[in-house]
């Protein structure tokens, strides 16, 4: 059996996190891309995950798709680094099941650290 592309996991995961009901999620594009009239427009910071997502509760997350031997570059990590440190959920994923587990991991592991916080404040 043929490993599936990125593009193909990417797609799986969007249609996943969707049907999982884990709020709104999109696919961010990025680089830079030259129009038509020869301007370029960058579409996203370099390291920026491929699906951005928010929850029902307001909360961010970010999922960085990836084959069976794929892994992150150093740009992503230190998206990853980043966004962590602001409170948001970043998950890698190899498939649309992987992303729904992850994300809702994320989700509770945040939860339970907020409110923890919380209580010792």
């Amino acid at each position: 059996m043929k490993d599936k592309s990125e593009s193909v996991i990417l797609k799986e995961c969007l249609l996943a996190l969707s049907a999982a009901g884990l709020g709104i999620c999109w696919r961010q594009n990025a680089g830079k891309v030259q129009t038509s009239k020869g301007h370029w427009i960058e579409l996203g910071p370099e390291g920026i995950a491929d699906i951005v997502g928010i929850l029902p509760d307001g909360r961010i997350y970010f999922v960085e798709c990836k084959t069976r031997t794929g892994r992150q570059r150093e740009a992503q990590k230190r998206w990853q680094k980043a966004v962590e440190a602001l409170g948001a959920i970043y998950v890698v994923a190899r498939s649309g099941a992987q992303a729904v587990d992850r994300v809702r991991a994320g989700a509770v592991l945040r939860s339970h650290s907020q409110s923890t916080s919380q209580e010792i404040i």
